[in-house]
């Protein structure tokens, strides 16, 4: 496993399906930092250093937001008048 510095100098290691998971929740990275217990800024240099790491983060994000999405999605086409008006407010201007 990779593994990440902390600020106190252990190193933990990661699993890459957790950040996954992690993002997957729709945290923020401050959240997923404090998860996996490091810093931001650690966080940050593993994405930059870390084409995989980032790729990780991404795909969990990008989960989220398709859950999201298809949930919005269910309840206009159920004709719910407010999320058809969030969905053309955010989507149409």
């Amino acid at each position: 496993a990779t593994r990440l510095q902390r600020p106190d100098g252990d190193h933990q290691a990661y699993r890459p399906l957790t950040a996954e998971e992690l993002a997957s929740l729709g945290l923020t990275d401050r959240q997923i930092a404090d998860s996996l217990g490091i810093s931001r800024s650690t966080l940050s240099r593993r994405k930059a250093d870390d084409d995989t790491f980032e790729a990780v983060l991404r795909k969990g994000k990008t989960k989220a937001i398709v859950k999201v999405s298809s949930a919005l999605m269910q309840e206009v086409e159920n004709g719910s008048l407010r999320a058809i008006i969030f969905y053309l407010k955010c989507r149409a201007g």
